[in-house]
Parts: C-alpha cells; structure tokens; sequence
C-alpha cells in the first residue's frame, strides 16, 4: 500500500514517511477536526530546510489560517445560533483537507527536488566552459 510506496521512495526519511501517513489519516477521516491535525502541524519544523524547495507554501499556509479561523466560526454559526447549516461546515474542512493535499504533494516534491540538488548540485558547467546554474523551480 501506501506505506511501502512512501518507505522505498524515501528509504532514511522515516520522520518524513511518518508525517505523510499521520496527514493522510488525518485527511481521510471522515469527519475529521483540528485535534488530528495537531501532530502533524507540530512535525512541520523538522523540515524547515526543506522550505526553500516549496513552490506553494504561502498559498498554503495563508488557506490554512483562514480556514482555521472560519472553521469554528462555522461551526458556532451552525450549532449555536442555527443560522447556517452544517454545508457550510462541511465545506470548509473539505477546503481544508484540499490544501493539506498541497502540502503533502508540495513537501514530498521538495524532498526529491533537495535529494537531486544534493546528488547532482545546483551549478553545472557547459561544454564549452562557460558557468550555467540549474533553477529548481
């Protein structure tokens, strides 16, 4: 399944293989809540030297606070003054667990993008001498 997939693509990242498969869990639940997020968001500093190789990390995490700020507007909204119904909170953790799928593609991307940087480097000569760099967009 999943885990072996994870466990050949990334052999020594077990931390990195370890968050994928807890925000998985937490993205496929069925009515998930902040609580499963938690560990994770907390995992997230360990690849801080992963950050330079994110190509959507603003959009990601400017979708993440506001989601996060609606998610128990939402809910209040729902369950205590029974102005809206539970659509509208339903789609926001669906919003939500669409942008935790960015991250998970975006932060395995960067691990492979980092993994050639290091083995191939980012600055390549030509044949004919000249200096060429290699942009990892």
């Amino acid at each position: 399944g999943i885990n072996a997939e994870y466990g050949l693509t990334f052999p020594r990242q077990t931390s990195l293989v370890t968050f994928c498969l807890l925000l998985l869990m937490a993205m496929f639940k069925p009515y998930t809540c902040v609580g499963d997020y938690l560990v994770p968001f907390a995992m997230l500093p360990i690849w801080l030297h992963l950050f330079r190789f994110l190509n959507h990390f603003y959009l990601v995490a400017v979708a993440t606070v506001v989601l996060t700020l609606l998610w128990p507007v939402l809910w209040y909204l729902w369950v205590h003054c029974l102005n809206a119904n539970s659509n509208f909170y339903f789609a926001i953790t669906l919003a939500f667990v669409l942008f935790q799928s960015f991250l998970l593609s975006d932060l395995l991307f960067a691990q492979m993008r980092r993994e050639y940087a290091r083995k191939n480097g980012t600055e390549k000569k030509i044949i004919d001498g000249k200096d060429s760099v290699v942009t990892l967009n």
